[in-house]
């Protein structure tokens, strides 16, 4: 399912997002972090099944991978860390430890690498397949986005 706004049609994955819309690299970033609405009072991350589906649907997690529940513990926990990132890059202040520890757990258990493109760029890339969620978590935040 796809959903159009401002005349550019949005992946299923970013339906839920209503207004001021990041740029394509970004907007998996803002679509996740906005998975939580605390003006709406949801969570898509909630719920097992609505969050497998998404984070599925999003190419963060492949369904078939066991342990959903201990993936949605670090993908909420993810969620708080960055949404602190974007607060601090807006004059918040600075991460705590609490905060770090997600953001840590994924860049050490993510497996990145360095691609050279034919143009001479250097790229950080995790896997595309992101069977495991802190493959998709860091693809989110590096693969999309170019280093």
């Amino acid at each position: 399912m796809t959903v159009s706004l401002n005349g550019m049609t949005l992946p299923s994955w970013a339906s839920h997002l209503l207004h001021k819309l990041a740029p394509p690299p970004l907007l998996l970033v803002q679509a996740y972090v906005n998975t939580l609405d605390l003006d709406l009072r949801t969570d898509i991350l909630a719920h097992a099944d609505e969050a497998q589906a998404w984070l599925a649907g999003a190419g963060l997690r492949d369904r078939a991978q066991p342990d959903l529940t201990a993936d949605l513990e670090l993908a909420r926990a993810f969620r708080e860390s960055l949404g602190a990132m974007v607060a601090r890059s807006t004059g918040g202040p600075p991460l705590t430890e609490a905060e770090l520890r997600p953001l840590e757990r994924v860049t050490s258990e993510a497996a990145p690498r360095l691609e050279v493109t034919a143009d001479g760029q250097v790229e950080l890339e995790c896997s595309e397949d992101a069977q495991r969620l802190a493959d998709g978590l860091a693809s989110a935040g590096y693969a999309r986005n170019g280093v």
